[in-house]
């Protein structure tokens, strides 16, 4: 029997039977995937659910759903896109991610130049590496390399403005230092 993930609402729902997707008032529009299939399609698109679909495109239940926009991949949402486990249940979830997790290249990019080269270069190394290894089909490790570049911007930034900082209080010691200097000796 076949197991159905949907993604309801902004949140990936499932494992599902055939039975459980009817009483979930799915639409034709709803994004559906089962083990074997490469990627997320609409449930209309799928052979087996035409008949949840009797009237051409109204769904199977009296209610109207409004169809979520496709997620997009920010730090800190609810859904873990590689372990596919998410904080509403402990359940696993063996369906691949409809959206890649954030890359940050823009972020470890921008801080590479303005901040602290180091630690600006680790940055857009990860963030590199976050959609090859989704397309990869390698989730957890895309997980992983966004919150690896994310932090590494972060760590960037931080030094970066401590340096700032510190520079501008040695700048302004060394001014004082310099006017006092001249000062006494009658300049």
């Amino acid at each position: 029997m076949k197991k159905y993930y949907i993604y309801l609402n902004g949140e990936q729902v499932g494992p599902l039977s055939y039975e459980e997707l009817q009483q979930k008032g799915i639409t034709p529009e709803t994004y559906v995937w089962y083990e074997g299939m490469a990627t997320w399609q609409q449930a209309r698109e799928l052979d087996e659910l035409s008949l949840l679909f009797p009237h051409g495109n109204t769904p199977f239940s009296n209610t109207v759903s409004s169809i979520p926009p496709m997620p997009e991949s920010n730090f800190g949402t609810h859904t873990n896109y590689n372990t596919g486990y998410s904080q509403s249940s402990a359940e696993f979830n063996d369906a691949p991610p409809i959206v890649p997790p954030k890359n940050y290249l823009v972020w470890a990019i921008l801080v590479t130049i303005f901040c602290c080269l180091p630690f600006g270069i680790v940055s857009i190394v990860y963030a590199a590496q976050v959609d090859r290894q989704f397309n990869l089909k390698d989730y957890r490790r895309a997980e992983q390399y966004s919150k690896n570049a994310r932090t590494w911007a972060i760590v960037s930034a931080v030094c970066g403005c401590f340096a700032s900082f510190i520079y501008l209080i040695a700048y302004f010691v060394c001014g004082v230092a310099l006017f006092s200097g001249a000062y006494a000796s009658g300049f």
